[in-house]
């Protein structure tokens, strides 16, 4: 009876499943990436934004638009995100580190093509064009199914619905870039259609609303995954 009481005090408790410390991982990761993006969003983009507003009041709508957001905050705003998940790709899983490079890669280059439909910004501002596109390229790869194949688009999970974080992103990010770069055509001299504010700010949001949408979304499937096993 001792051996016994001996052996079952010492075994461990396992208070979580695999499974669901995989899900809780997954779900703080999610959290702290959105608020990252919006702090860093309002510090960088939205408060310079503001000031502007006020500096350029006596300019016509037109050239409000016409002028570029600053390169320095555009660059200070892309590639810190791009360097820490660069970072939480390593720390995490070194070996999957190059093929998620690729997959940024290839997204950066088929999104700055795309850039073309947006008039001659992309040339005129090239590297504020660069950085945007290597901005959205990480945000959508952090949607990447992990394949790395000769198609660029295969690479994400526009049919996969096994992820449903992953895929509410990628949908995210495309239904909420479109629109906001929309507004570039109007003349209204709104500080957002500042070239490159509003892919910046429309992947920015698609990708929050997007994780917000998929963490209800596992949530649901969770709840409903424990009912079936109870």
């Amino acid at each position: 009876v001792t051996m016994v009481a001996t052996t079952s005090a010492h075994r461990p408790v396992q208070i979580y499943t695999e499974e669901k410390a995989v899900h809780l991982v997954k779900v703080f990761v999610a959290v702290v990436s959105v608020m990252f993006l919006l702090g860093w969003q309002q510090l960088i983009i939205l408060n310079p934004l503001k000031k502007g507003e006020v500096e350029m009041k006596h300019m016509d709508p037109s050239e409000i638009a016409a002028t570029s957001f600053p390169l320095q905050n555009v660059a200070s705003f892309t590639l810190l995100p791009v360097v820490v998940n660069m970072i939480y790709i390593f720390a995490r899983s070194p070996m999957k580190l190059t093929s998620h490079l690729i997959s940024v890669i290839k997204l950066t280059l088929v999104t700055f093509a795309l850039f073309a439909l947006c008039g001659d910004n992309m040339v005129k501002h090239w590297k504020a064009s660069s950085c945007t596109a290597l901005y959205i390229a990480m945000l959508l790869a952090t949607t990447s199914n992990g394949k790395v194949t000769s198609k660029t688009l295969d690479d994400l999970p526009f049919s996969d619905f096994s992820d449903l974080l992953s895929t509410s992103r990628l949908y995210g990010i495309l239904i909420f870039t479109i629109p906001f770069q929309i507004v570039t055509v109007l003349d209204h001299g709104m500080q957002i259609q500042r070239w490159p504010l509003p892919l910046l700010l429309g992947s920015t949001f698609g990708y929050v609303v997007g994780s917000m949408i998929g963490l209800l979304l596992l949530n649901m499937q969770n709840r409903a995954r424990d009912t079936k096993r109870t």
